[in-house]
């Protein structure tokens, strides 16, 4: 079976200012096999939740914040989908 990566649009997570939340929708007709997550400045990212959304089972969540410092990171939702 061949699946594709569908990313979705990267999210900025600044300091002390609480969580986001990053998703990846997989196209109309293809089904979502899995997830996962890209970050920028892993080192200042704490990720707490990847997985399926509760509502639409064809999106992938991600949710991650910056706990400390001065530096912010992004994160990326990646969406692995079957045709």
């Amino acid at each position: 079976m061949s699946s594709s990566e569908v990313a979705g649009t990267p999210v900025t997570a600044q300091p002390l200012l609480g969580s986001v939340t990053a998703t990846a929708v997989c196209p109309v007709g293809s089904t979502l096999l899995g997830g996962g997550f890209e970050l920028s400045n892993a080192s200042v990212l704490q990720v707490t939740s990847s997985s399926r959304d509760g509502v639409n089972p064809n999106q992938w969540n991600v949710v991650a914040f910056v706990p400390v410092g001065l530096l912010a990171g992004t994160v990326t939702s990646v969406a692995e989908c079957s045709p």
